[in-house]
């Protein structure tokens, strides 16, 4: 679009607009059009076949009337509104109020007449909540005397006719190692120790070989008191004493527990397995590795085996992460 074309348009846009204005009562000079030089045009090329057609042209609107006398108030009022609103010529406008943004607003949801709370009020994230009660910590054990004193002047089973004496246990309450035989013998029901007579003598040695002293491992048997003419234990006779053999191993809490023959090693180990086929072979009772080997008495009887017994004790020693003396027992 040339120069000249869009000066056209302006102009004619100018004078509707103040066409318009006088249609509402605005009286408004019109702008004086200033001249404007005609750029020559090029000389049109000729078309032999299609004839140029004639420029249009828009017929200007008609003239209105402008009202005779003067405007009145409400017409002044008037005519400035609509002039500020067409030229943007308002002198006495004042700026529109600027909106501040309401930073206490909070969305809400309308769920009835109810309102939704957007966050908890701090009395509520203020108030702490109740603690889990703790389970309740595990019963400690009970010490020795308490099991000794639970036994009391044993009637369970029928070895109470016979006994002179019970055998309960002795050693170190807290000992690390723990040996476990089959019943007292007849010096052991005189004296209300275990392990005082031959084979007694025989064990102590074997602890002292392995470098602890007696004093410093818990000795005690399956029963506590003697089966007649030293037979094997019957089996009510060990149901009836096992609770207090559990008792006191839950209280000295042995690191190793040692088994001495057959019925002792059957008991702890579940097992009617042949104590030659136990022997040396580690296992559990109640978590705690057990060892079961040779009584001392069967040790007494048969002198051979005293070399097994020996590696037995030995992987003990080795399984506390203790060394042997030099002078070791064989």
């Amino acid at each position: 679009m040339s120069a000249r074309a869009e000066l056209r348009d302006l102009v004619r846009q100018i004078r509707t607009e103040i066409e318009w204005a006088q249609r509402i009562g605005i009286v408004i000079d019109p702008p004086r059009e200033m001249p404007v030089e005609a750029a020559p045009k090029p000389p049109p090329k000729p078309r032999a076949s299609t004839p140029t057609p004639p420029p249009r042209t828009t017929p200007p609107p008609p003239p209105m009337q402008r009202p005779s006398g003067p405007p009145s108030p409400e017409a002044m009022a008037a005519r400035e509104a609509a002039r500020a609103a067409v030229f943007g010529l308002a002198n006495n406008a004042t700026p529109p109020p600027r909106i501040e943004p309401d930073r206490d607003f909070k969305p809400s949801f309308d769920r009835g007449s109810t309102p939704v709370p957007t966050r908890l009020p701090m009395s509520r994230l203020e108030t702490p909540l109740p603690a889990t009660p703790l389970p309740p910590p595990p019963p400690e054990p009970p010490s020795l005397e308490a099991v000794r004193a639970d036994l009391g002047d044993c009637t369970r089973c029928k070895l109470h006719k016979t006994r002179k004496n019970i055998v309960f246990g002795v050693g170190n309450p807290n000992a690390e190692l723990m040996f476990i035989g089959e019943g007292p013998g007849a010096d052991e029901d005189i004296q209300g120790e275990p392990f005082v007579g031959d084979a007694g003598a025989l064990l102590t040695k074997m602890i002292e070989a392995m470098g602890f002293k007696r004093s410093d491992v818990y000795i005690a048997n399956i029963v506590k008191c003697r089966p007649p003419n030293n037979r094997d234990p019957e089996p009510d006779e060990i149901d009836a004493c096992e609770p207090f053999l559990r008792a006191q191993i839950a209280t000295v809490k042995p690191r190793i527990i040692v088994t001495l023959g057959k019925p002792a090693s059957h008991l702890l180990l579940r097992t009617n397995q042949p104590i030659t086929s136990l022997r040396g072979n580690w296992s559990r009772y109640l978590d705690i590795p057990v060892m079961p080997t040779f009584h001392p008495a069967y040790i007494l009887r048969e002198p051979a085996q005293k070399r097994p017994v020996w590696n037995d004790l030995q992987a003990v020693v080795r399984a506390l992460g203790r060394s042997l003396p030099e002078r070791g027992g064989g």
